[in-house]
């Protein structure tokens, strides 16, 4: 029988996980959702896939100065399921910090 990891358990450690968040015009919420996301315990890396914002969500994420997370920005809006689909062929789920499509 398989052992389930636990947050205390030091083998939980060895993992990351990776967040891929599309985001379209959320000015409004994004600093807050990011926040909460980097605030957990767990080894992470959070990809955010502006999908082509046409308000100040773009700026807002070119400000956020963080090793965990790295940025693409579509110039044009294709959806979520295109935001989390359509994306460089990339090792180990780590996007480059800045891509333009």
């Amino acid at each position: 029988m398989q052992k389930k990891m636990k947050k205390t358990d030091n083998s939980f450690s060895r993992f990351k996980l990776s967040i891929i968040m599309p985001a379209y015009n959320e000015e409004t919420t994004i600093n807050t959702i990011i926040n909460g996301v980097l605030a957990t315990p767990y080894q992470k890396e959070i990809i955010i896939v502006d999908d082509g914002s046409t308000d100040g969500t773009r700026s807002k994420i070119m400000k956020i100065n963080n090793p965990e997370v790295k940025t693409i920005f579509h110039e044009k809006n294709i959806g979520k399921g295109g935001a989390i689909v359509q994306r460089p062929n990339c090792r180990d789920s780590a996007y480059p910090r800045s891509a333009n499509f």
